[in-house]
């Protein structure tokens, strides 16, 4: 990977970022409000249970958008596939959300033909708009190796897991930065599995981070979206 890739992959993986992703929680939030999250313990927990279940999420879909790039039926597949493997409304509205953004951004920073390519089947209804696919395309066209994009692409997630919490919680600054260290070998080994995940696997597990998501749809008060 060259110097301009790996600058490229730190500032399309920033928090700050501006496509929304920071708005999202992925249930943490109501894990917290109902008591299920609660300490650094909790939050470890929550992560790492995460972390097994994201190569069938957003994280293969980004290693299947990779591998599938230039196939555009594939695509079309992948991404109703993507979009029906979300139970919860609120992660398929926040993955439609970020896709539109990401592609948005990324398109007016640089030129990416497969990324523009699938922004046009968006926005002409061929296809809903899936986050972590748009990752993956954008990640081969910009010559970036698979995994050190997933890799990237997995520690901004988790990165944002534990912000949330911190917040949410709250944890201190220092606790969230010793369980992001804690976290590196579960990262490395959710990118190997998601660098081979095939598309029938997708939406595997997760079953109660979607009853998270779904309990938060109907929360009185809420800091995040999802």
């Amino acid at each position: 990977m060259t110097d301009i890739q790996l600058f490229t992959l730190l500032q399309t993986f920033d928090g700050l970022f501006p496509i929304g992703s920071f708005t999202m929680s992925g249930g943490l939030e109501s894990a917290v409000q109902s008591g299920a999250v609660a300490s650094a313990d909790d939050t470890l927990r929550w992560c790492r249970d995460s972390l097994a279940v994201l190569p069938y999420g957003e994280l293969g879909c980004a290693s299947l958008g990779f591998r599938l790039a230039g196939d555009e039926a594939a695509l079309l597949e992948l991404d109703a596939l993507a979009f029906a493997s979300k139970a919860p409304s609120e992660l398929r509205s926040a993955s439609v959300s970020l896709c539109r953004r990401f592609m948005r951004l990324r398109l007016s920073i640089a030129p990416s033909p497969a990324l523009e390519h699938y922004q046009g089947l968006v926005a002409a209804g061929a296809a809903r708009g899936c986050y972590g696919l748009a990752v993956g395309l954008f990640l081969r066209d910009s010559g970036i190796p698979m995994g050190d994009g997933l890799t990237a692409f997995c520690g901004s997630l988790i990165s944002a897991a534990v912000t949330n919490a911190v917040k949410l919680i709250p944890l201190s600054h220092t606790e969230g930065q010793r369980l992001l260290a804690g976290l590196h070998g579960d990262m490395a080994k959710a990118v190997a599995v998601a660098s081979e995940v095939q598309p029938d696997e997708l939406g595997l597990s997760g079953a109660g981070f979607d009853l998270f998501s779904m309990e938060h749809e109907i929360m009185y008060s809420r800091m995040y979206i999802s």
